[in-house]
Parts: C-alpha cells; sequence; structure tokens
C-alpha cells in the first residue's frame, strides 16, 4: 500500500488550513495508510503532529502520494516539487491579484532584487510527452470507472471523497482529470465583478 503524505508550509492551530489537514490525517490513519505531516514550521500544539520538510525524501518514493496543501511558496514546496512521488495539490487562499487593484494605498517603488525564474520551454515540452505516454501506458478503463465514481459522490454532501481521490491518483488519473469530473457536479467560479 503506498504512503500518503501531507506537504504545508506552516500548520497552525485554530486555521481552516490546520483543521483541514488534521483531519485528513484522522481519514487517511484510520483508513490503514501510513501517514505523516511534513511542515517547515508548526504552532506548539501541533508540533507532535507533525516532521520536518527536511525529513521527506527519506520517506516517500515514487509510488508514494503527497498531498500538497499549497497557499504561498515555501522551501517545503519546493522539496516537494524534486522528488519522484505523485502529488495531489490542494489550493488554499489564492486570491487572484486582480482582487487587490486599488485597495492598498501604500505603494513601493522598489524593484524586486533577483531575476525572474525563467523555466526553459524543454521541461513544458518534455513534460507533455511524459503525459501523453502516461495516459498511453495507464489503464485508462479504472481511470474512467475512479473518475465516474468521484462524479456520482461528489454529489453526495455525505460521502467521502478523499479515499476517491487517492485511488484516482493510484490508477494515474491526472489532477486536470479530477478536476474536470468535480466541475461536472460543481460548475467552476467566476467572480461577477472585479474590484
Amino acid at each position: 500500500m503506498p504512503r500518503v503524505h501531507q506537504v504545508l508550509a506552516t500548520l497552525s492551530y485554530g486555521d481552516a488550513i490546520g483543521h483541514e489537514v488534521v483531519g485528513i490525517h484522522r481519514a487517511l490513519r484510520a483508513a490503514g495508510y501510513e501517514s505523516e505531516i511534513f511542515v517547515e514550521t508548526a504552532h506548539p500544539a501541533m508540533e507532535a503532529l507533525v516532521r520536518d520538510y527536511r525529513e521527506l525524501p527519506a520517506a516517500a518514493g515514487p509510488d508514494d502520494l503527497l498531498v500538497h496543501h499549497f497557499s504561498i511558496g515555501s522551501k517545503a514546496s519546493r522539496l516537494a516539487y524534486a522528488l519522484p512521488s505523485r502529488m495531489l495539490f490542494v489550493y488554499h487562499n489564492i486570491t487572484p491579484p486582480e482582487y487587490f487593484v486599488g485597495v492598498n494605498r501604500f505603494q513601493t517603488d522598489e524593484r524586486p532584487e533577483g531575476e525572474l525564474l525563467r523555466v526553459d520551454e524543454r521541461v513544458r515540452l518534455d513534460q507533455i510527452e511524459a503525459l501523453k505516454k502516461l495516459r498511453a501506458e495507464r489503464d485508462n478503463e479504472a481511470v474512467r470507472s475512479v473518475l465516474a465514481r468521484i462524479e456520482h459522490a461528489a454529489r453526495d454532501p455525505s460521502a467521502s471523497l478523499m479515499p476517491l481521490f487517492i485511488e484516482a491518483v493510484e490508477a494515474y488519473a491526472t489532477l486536470g482529470e479530477i478536476c474536470d469530473a468535480l466541475r461536472g457536479v460543481f460548475g467552476e467560479y467566476t467572480p461577477e465583478n472585479w474590484v
């Protein structure tokens, strides 16, 4: 059985992200998965639940799944991206920058230090080829089946989706395919207006 670990920058006490991470951790362990929470920092009340993110390379292999709770860039995120493990992203509180236009009266004329990271186009092309190969070699019937079950479960407010997400990732469904199944039920948020 693959291990299913969670990665995030900080595990806080009493906030929504921390509550979700701890709930997922309990559910995974109750389902029999080996599961740890890897962080850069943690609230003192949460320290007993976590491990240092620098221990992650020894704890996660290519057949394991990392549930990456992303809200800000962090060293833990950069390390997780570099590992061969499969990854499921959970985006938290990523507010579009357009929302803040004209909101902050404190502006600066300072230029940011350093160069903007530019990823070579070959990386994108290599990823496209790897995705084509994955789709050609995986069991596409198993992927279709679990995506249909995700869509069905998403219509039931009492259904637990996390075990299905794990099954989908284990079948090599992509994040886009999983999200498409959920969009079929919930739609996609489009802001009615911008500030």
